[in-house]
């Protein structure tokens, strides 16, 4: 007999992490699929594992879920968190994922250190005689690297001052950027955006944002 309790809990799991074309019925019809699809064979003990394997996966996803409210609330304690918040763009998780890589802000002098923090400091590889292109030196935190590369790329969907950083760099006559190479630029510059607003509390500018980076780049 179908299980309504399992089947709501996996489309609420569905729901929070935002899966398309989710719903009740397909979350029914996954529940009903599981307790039929098993053999003749030890049919029952199948049938307990799933059961078990469904209540695991429900149970961490609620611990996941716990955590995740815990670190919203220990993240807004964070002087000038919510000046980061107010940006367009820039989600909880980009700020948790920040913060637990950065730790407290005030221990940094320059962005610069955090972009190596990073492992998104520009560097050039050669030898000998041969020099190579200019590239990323991917000496540092991965999380905090994969979460600035993430958020370059929401910035670039929700923030016009963003986008607009990122087409200069793509479309300028001198030293055009490839895609990915602009990406890591933007991820640069969030990572002085973040620097600022968290150390002085200022709101995001984003037409300053937008002239400094375009007259300092052409100049």
């Amino acid at each position: 007999m179908l299980d309504k309790k399992q089947a709501g809990g996996i489309n609420q799991i569905w729901r929070d992490a935002k899966v398309r074309a989710a719903g009740i019925k397909r979350a029914q019809t996954l529940v009903e699929a599981a307790q039929n699809s098993v053999g003749l064979e030890a049919g029952e003990a199948a049938r307990l594992e799933i059961w078990v394997l469904v209540k695991d996966y429900i149970l961490k996803a609620e611990q996941l879920k716990r955590l995740d409210e815990y670190l919203e609330e220990k993240v807004k304690e964070v002087p000038n968190v919510e000046k980061l918040l107010a940006m367009k763009g820039v989600g909880m998780s980009t700020v948790i994922g920040f913060v637990a890589e950065v730790g407290d802000i005030g221990r940094f002098t320059d962005p610069k250190k955090i972009q190596k923090l990073a492992g998104l400091e520009i560097v050039k590889k050669s030898s000998g005689k041969k020099k190579g292109q200019p590239r990323i030196s991917k000496r540092g935190r991965r999380k905090l690297r994969r979460t600035m590369y993430e958020s370059a790329c929401a910035l670039m969907n929700w923030n016009p001052a963003f986008q607009d950083v990122f087409l200069y760099y793509r479309n300028r006559t001198k030293n055009p950027l490839g895609g990915m190479q602009a990406k890591i630029a933007v991820a640069c510059k969030a990572i002085r955006v973040f620097y600022v607003v968290l150390q002085t509390g200022c709101d995001f500018d984003e037409e300053k944002f937008r002239r400094d980076i375009i007259r300092q780049e052409a100049a």
